[in-house]
């Protein structure tokens, strides 16, 4: 067929390939499509983005995750592997070393008993356990184990990216996530949720992008596993699952979106279920109350350099007294709860403050933190700001639902601050992460390279009105349609025989249409 093609369009009819090419090349299709191709005087780029776009995807994400996994290794081993963790890190490893033991999800309280808690979803922990099983009992145990599991990020925000981009900025991203020197330290040094949460939410979100793509009931359960996985590892998640089952079922259908809220409920109801029968309540967590109480305070709103802050209750005067020795988690969270909430209703006036204080600390470039955490934070976040600007005034983003679900989730994460407080670097990496794709795209454009997705093709379809009409009516060259199709559109198109010939990189003739 394509056989056939080329001598209609060069032996039988010369005038009828002179006048495609004159269609073609006033079509602002292909216009679009020869300003994405890369200037002149590029070449060392040029040769760079060609030889990245002709990369296998597998060897794209075995490369990324390898990069990530030495990367965060190397950094772990010179900083010590074995050191012993302090504050929440120490939380996490105790409660997987106890559940190790046969003790359960517990904590060590104050006066030296071990109870079993709710404080914090347990998701963290069963990773540390784990790692304890696999290779002992030891801090170098959580810490491999952490390096294994967040290493997926890299990999993961390449496989987001490229919903969004061609394959170089893609690439760019997962390297950016491979490098990120805020990513490095929370799953390389210390121990925290976020290298566990951060290759989940963007598991979950991939699949529910395609989710959108491919209306694929399994697909749908699917990411509300993935959902619910992620909110054992750190309840910010949960609101963020409901908001994603209603998006679906508004543009998937309600069954999509139902599948999804089932297999979010399905992992999360076995921890519901057992505090129900432990604390007589379905809870997620009981750490929301201390986390509200220390972030909206009189101290916080009155000491410059904790404007925005968090400060553990049993450092405050004039709440230590009253928290202090409450051995019942739920007791003690509605407590704290009502603590801050009467602190926030004899001051009224206090609320805008505290939102400002805590929205600046959490967006703000310039961190606390002098020397070198400052500078690590001013050359990530800071282009990272620029860029996302720049691509806003170049009007090169482009609605989509990757776009919608950033921004619900950056909403999401912009309530949480408000309420409860700035979260420093290590809280607004959640925010950084899921924009990095678009930080890439803009600035392949501002270079100029990389930005033709080599899976696009150009594509010359034609609508005779007979199957003769283009042998016996030169004027057919008016019906001619020329379009440049992305992958993703591709994928919507046609059948799985289209998405085949796509994957392969290998275009016959379909139905009414050619490919060259």
């Amino acid at each position: 067929m394509r056989q056939l093609a080329d001598i209609l369009l060069r032996e039988e009819y010369p005038s009828l390939e002179t006048r495609f090419t004159e269609v073609r090349e006033a079509s602002p299709a292909y216009q679009e499509y020869m300003s994405l191709q890369p200037k002149a005087g590029q070449d060392f780029l040029v040769g760079i983005s060609r030889w990245l776009q002709q990369r296998r995807a597998i060897e794209v994400v075995v490369g990324l995750y390898l990069l990530a996994f030495s990367v965060r290794l190397v950094l772990a081993l010179l900083a010590g592997i074995n050191t012993p963790f302090e504050k929440d890190a120490k939380e996490y490893f105790d409660a997987a070393s106890f559940l190790v033991q046969g003790h359960g999800y517990s904590r060590l309280w104050e006066d030296g008993v071990v109870r079993l808690s709710a404080k914090r979803v347990p998701g963290a922990s069963l990773f540390l356990a784990l790692g304890i099983l696999l290779f002992g009992p030891y801090p170098a145990a959580a810490r491999f184990i952490e390096i294994v599991v967040s290493s997926f990020s890299a990999p993961l925000l390449y496989c987001f990216a490229r919903r969004i981009s061609a394959a170089v900025p893609a690439i760019l991203s997962g390297l950016c996530s491979a490098l990120y020197p805020s990513g490095v330290f929370i799953s390389g040094v210390a121990v925290t949720s976020e290298a566990f949460l951060v290759p989940l939410l963007l598991l979950s979100l991939v699949l529910t992008v395609r989710v959108l793509d491919l209306r694929s009931a399994g697909t749908a359960f699917s990411a509300g596993l993935a959902w619910g996985v992620a909110t054992l590892v750190r309840p910010i998640t949960a609101p963020m699952a409901a908001i994603v089952a209603l998006y679906l079922a508004w543009r998937a259908g309600w069954k999509r979106g139902l599948l999804l809220g089932t297999g979010f409920a399905l992992i999360l109801s076995p921890w519901l279920v057992r505090n129900y029968f432990v604390f007589g309540r379905p809870l997620l967590s009981t750490q929301g109350g201390e986390v509200f109480l220390g972030a909206n305070n009189s101290y916080v709103l009155d000491v410059p350099r904790r404007h925005g802050d968090w400060v553990s209750p049993t450092e405050l005067p004039a709440y230590r007294d009253k928290v202090k020795g409450v051995v019942d988690e739920v007791a003690l969270d509605n407590l704290e709860y009502n603590l801050a909430l009467d602190f926030l209703r004899k001051n009224p006036g206090s609320m805008p403050r505290l939102v400002f204080y805590k929205l600046k600390r959490w967006l703000t470039p310039i961190t606390e933190t002098a020397g070198l955490v400052r500078l690590l934070v001013l050359v990530s976040y800071g282009p990272l700001l620029l860029l996302l600007l720049v691509g806003i005034f170049r009007g090169i983003y482009r609605r989509s639902a990757t776009l919608y679900l950033v921004t619900m989730w950056s909403v999401v994460l912009a309530v949480i601050t408000v309420v409860y407080w700035g979260i420093l670097t290590r809280g607004r990496f959640l925010l950084e992460l899921v924009w990095i794709p678009w930080a890439c795209l803009s600035f392949c454009n501002l270079l100029g390279i990389g930005a033709h997705d080599p899976t696009s093709r150009v594509l010359l379809i034609w609508r005779p009105d007979s199957p003769q009409a283009l042998r016996n009516n030169i004027g057919a060259i008016s019906q001619l349609e020329f379009r440049v199709l992305s992958f993703p559109q591709l994928l919507g198109r046609r059948s799985s025989r289209l998405n085949s010939a796509v994957r392969k990189r290998k275009f016959p003739v379909f139905g009414n249409g050619v490919a060259i």
